[in-house]
């Protein structure tokens, strides 16, 4: 996103980068090279020392260094409060719809690898990585849109050299960084207007996605039977609901609680402002909350994707607050001001900040609906994600 407005307005340098994608940021290498893995985090650690080392030349100061990712960069974000290599290079991190659970482990890491090295005609009995580096990288692009989704080398592996097999008790250990973390209400909208999610269900049909257990499945269904009510029986908007719970909005609370368990401010947040666009099926969708950050509801291509809502005074309101208390956060780790007091989320005192065209704080939101996925993770099937390395 274009930081200009933010640099103008609020007095912020905003830095971007660019970092290997796909295979060539994400395929496990770690078995030919132990640092041969995440190399795409790794090329971000690498640009996040360049920012220590320069961005006092341009007006920075690299003790209030903030890093900010969405979706997937937003993975990246949170994986790097708990990176070895990443410490000290930031204070703050901003984390907008995204969260810990996305960090695979080496064996699916190594499954995903064997067969992408295969379908490249690598002799994994001779010397992969120079095999590797004599692949034309339009090669390597070829299996790679060959195989799709269906065999993506997710750029996050918890192996233990970059990144902590078990982040989640690294971030438990206090680091020092504060935390702006959030989802917007209706995450899962994005993926079925893209083609990328299954067709919605029935409250039954929907939950056996999600649990294997028997028992705990009538628990949600006593859970979100009111809700369907409430939501006047639409299926669709429901199947949203569910998957937004179990996939983002609970893993973020979660990790806003672990997080400010261990010492740090965790600052917690629901974008529930919706989209016009596409009749209304875009709602408050994964993706719609990010020009809103950079108050940039103005940049090419955003109205077609807000709809007529963007362009109400309700829209532009908000996203000049929140660029504001973004620049705030920055600047002293603390969102407060445009939204009034905002408090940091704590275990005992969830606090969630519910962003829309009227805005209010909301102790325990969603509290139920989002306590049951914590106490069922055992029961779950692995988080879903569509996400690519953006």
């Amino acid at each position: 996103m274009d930081g200009t407005r933010q640099a103008r307005e609020n007095g912020i340098v905003v830095v971007t980068f660019n970092y290997r994608l796909g295979y060539l940021g994400g395929l496990f290498l770690g078995d030919y090279d132990e640092k041969r893995s995440n190399l795409g985090l790794q090329d971000q650690i690498l640009a996040l020392r360049w920012v220590r080392d320069n961005i006092a030349a341009f007006g920075g100061d690299s003790d209030l260094a903030t890093i900010g990712g969405h979706s997937a960069g937003a993975m990246s974000a949170a994986a790097l409060v708990t990176a070895p290599a990443a410490r000290g290079l930031f204070r703050r991190a901003i984390i907008e719809s995204g969260h810990l659970d996305a960090i695979i482990d080496v064996a699916k890491a190594r499954e995903t690898t064997g067969i992408i090295l295969e379908r490249l005609g690598i002799d994994t009995d001779g010397d992969v990585l120079d095999q590797l580096r004599r692949l034309s990288t339009f090669c390597i692009a070829a299996v790679q849109r060959e195989l799709g989704l269906s065999r993506r080398a997710f750029p996050l592996v918890g192996d233990n050299v970059v990144l902590p097999s078990d982040p989640m008790t690294a971030l438990a250990e206090r680091n020092d960084v504060d935390i702006l973390i959030g989802t917007t209400s209706e995450e899962d909208r994005l993926f079925a207007v893209t083609g990328w999610a299954p067709a919605a269900g029935g409250l039954a049909a929907t939950l056996a996605r999600y649990l294997h257990d028997a028992a705990a499945r009538a628990e949600a269904e006593a859970i979100y039977a009111p809700v369907l009510a409430q939501r006047g029986g639409d299926q669709v908007a429901l199947t949203h609901l569910i998957a937004t719970d179990h996939s983002w909005a609970e893993p973020a609370r979660r990790l806003a609680a672990v997080h400010s368990a261990a010492g740090d401010r965790a600052y917690h947040y629901e974008f529930s402002w919706a989209s016009s666009a596409l009749d209304g099926r875009v709602g408050a969708a994964h993706l719609v909350d990010l020009p809103f950050f950079f108050d940039n509801l103005d940049a090419p291509g955003v109205s077609e994707f807000l709809g007529d809502a963007g362009r109400e005074e309700a829209a532009a309101r908000l996203a000049h607050n929140l660029g504001a208390a973004v620049a705030g956060f920055v600047r002293s780790g603390d969102p407060s001001g445009p939204f009034g007091d905002w408090p940091a989320f704590t275990p005992t005192a969830r606090a969630t900040q519910v962003l829309g065209a009227t805005s209010g704080l909301e102790v325990d939101r969603l509290v139920g609906r989002l306590d049951f996925w914590q106490r069922n993770r055992g029961n779950c099937v692995p988080a879903l994600s569509t996400l690519g390395d953006g």
